[in-house]
């Protein structure tokens, strides 16, 4: 993965690099000049407000709106400052993060213009980090929160057009349905097994190790 402007490092062979970004210019903002009205002949003991009250008062409300304009205000230089915070968390195998990180670059870019590419570079990078998050997760037999990755990598590979990443995601769904259901079958839970085996085969209707799971638990439940 190439940080935008920073240093180079390594990514996984089935994982698509990262192109550098091209400099982009920040959005021009257009400077308005603020012109203040008379009080139309009203005098401050008219308004019941003292000179002194009245001065502070305008003077938080101007502080006010500078906090808010400038907490609102995004330019090109965030956005690539918050990709490059997803690279690195991507890196340290942080994919949760990363997945929190590059969502919020998709959300940003939508307010600033100039920052397309890294827009398009994030969302082709979501669905790769919510698979990499349920393998981690599988591996540690954690299959519900595995299950729940890996429907979201093939939800958003298909978002965003990620044919490779949709199809190794719908494969693992399988094979953690597989995890699933083999266990309840081998605690005598028929049923339960069969409802797990059910759901596998039908996010992978080609598989036909579940097809067959699914018959045994049919068999075993006097269902043939």
């Amino acid at each position: 993965i190439k940080f935008v402007n920073q240093v180079t490092v390594r990514s996984k062979s089935d994982t698509p690099p990262l192109s550098a970004l091209k400099n982009v210019e920040p959005p021009k903002f257009i400077k308005s000049k603020m012109k203040a009205k008379s009080s139309m002949g009203l005098g401050f003991r008219a308004l019941g407000v003292k000179p002194v009250m009245l001065i502070f008062t305008i003077f938080l409300a101007v502080v006010a709106l500078f906090a808010i304009g400038t907490l609102s205000a995004q330019t090109a230089d965030d956005v690539t400052a918050k990709f490059n915070e997803a690279a690195g968390l991507m890196n340290a195998k942080d994919f949760a993060g990363a997945v929190a990180a590059l969502n919020e670059v998709v959300a940003m870019s939508a307010d600033v213009e100039g920052t397309e590419a890294t827009a398009q570079q994030a969302q082709g990078y979501i669905p790769t980090c919510y698979f990499q998050a349920g393998l981690k997760q599988a591996q540690t037999q954690q299959l519900d929160e595995a299950l729940v990755s890996f429907q979201n990598a093939a939800e958003t590979a298909e978002l965003y057009s990620n044919p490779k990443v949709m199809r190794n995601a719908k494969t693992m769904i399988a094979r953690v349905y597989t995890m699933k259901g083999g266990s309840a079958f081998n605690s005598g839970d028929y049923a339960a097994a069969a409802e797990v085996f059910a759901k596998g085969f039908e996010a992978d209707p080609n598989n036909t190790k579940l097809g067959l799971n699914l018959a045994k638990s049919y068999y075993e439940l006097g269902k043939f």
